[in-house]
């Protein structure tokens, strides 16, 4: 290749002739080169600006892309912060909660305890009175049967007027008959 570009460039050799050189090969590969010469010359300038314009833009945007780095990790932190505040605000919740369940556990037992209490009470005062009751009752007839069998003995060993003094007299003993 190096070759064909020396090639191309021997008619501008002290001695050679200045003509046109036919040859397409030679002849593209020279106004290639006067393309990209004129090209450097002009353009450098423009590329040189545009790739100074991406430049800047991509340091723009690697330094944006810094900051918004930097305020999630910011963000991330107080959110951490702020998830641990929540665990340790929940975590006293659950205590308090639990601290208040077995309080109104021990409430409700102790008032169940004094409900009982009373039931038992009530019962016992139930049971009183109604021994009470059964007591007055099997006195009333024993002291009726009592007083019908005294009433019938008497009867069989006494005469009327006689039987009606003991009975009277009994009956004033026992507190049946007030005159």
């Amino acid at each position: 290749m190096l070759q064909c570009i020396l090639a191309c460039f021997e008619w501008l050799s002290p001695g050679s002739s200045w003509g046109l050189n036919g040859d397409p090969f030679e002849t593209n590969l020279l106004n290639l080169g006067v393309v990209i010469g004129i090209l450097a010359y002009f353009g450098s300038g423009l590329v040189n600006s545009l790739l100074l314009e991406r430049k800047q833009a991509i340091e723009a945007s690697l330094q944006d892309a810094d900051n918004r780095y930097a305020e999630a990790s910011a963000r991330l932190e107080q959110a951490k912060a702020g998830l641990e505040a929540a665990k340790k605000q929940a975590k006293n919740i659950r205590i308090q909660g639990m601290l208040a369940m077995d309080k109104h556990e021990s409430a409700m037992f102790w008032a169940e305890q004094g409900a009982f209490k009373e039931i038992e009470a009530w019962r016992e005062a139930s049971l009183r009175l109604g021994l009470s009751r059964a007591k007055s009752r099997v006195q009333l007839r024993v002291s009726r049967s009592a007083l019908k069998r005294a009433q019938n003995a008497i009867r069989s060993q006494l005469h009327k007027e006689a039987q009606e003094a003991v009975i009277i007299n009994n009956a004033e003993r026992i507190g049946l008959l007030k005159y």
